[in-house]
């Protein structure tokens, strides 16, 4: 399974619908977000421990991290990216 879709999964396990198809457009944070600020945080902390089996440390606490418009949590692709990106760069790719 590549990594994005491991963030997909990731975050479609802490959806209280299982049903939701997460896509590159989904809406992680402000409005129509599919998650409130609690489950922000626990998408973190479930992302820090499979980067942490992938051998990095996953940084989502950067300065732009919560903006709603051009933030990692903006969409599901825009976290994805991020991860694959800082995950890429503690292994040298």
């Amino acid at each position: 399974m590549d990594l994005k879709q491991q963030v997909y999964n990731t975050i479609a396990s802490i959806l209280p619908d299982p049903a939701i198809k997460i896509t590159d457009d989904v809406v992680l944070l402000g409005y129509d977000s599919l998650l409130d600020s609690m489950k922000i945080v626990e998408l973190c902390l479930v992302l820090e421990e499979l980067a942490e089996d992938l051998g990095f440390k996953f940084d989502w606490s950067t300065d732009t991290a919560i903006s709603q418009s051009r933030g990692i949590f903006s969409s599901a692709g825009n976290l994805a990216a991020a991860f694959i990106a800082q995950h890429d760069a503690a292994k040298g790719k």
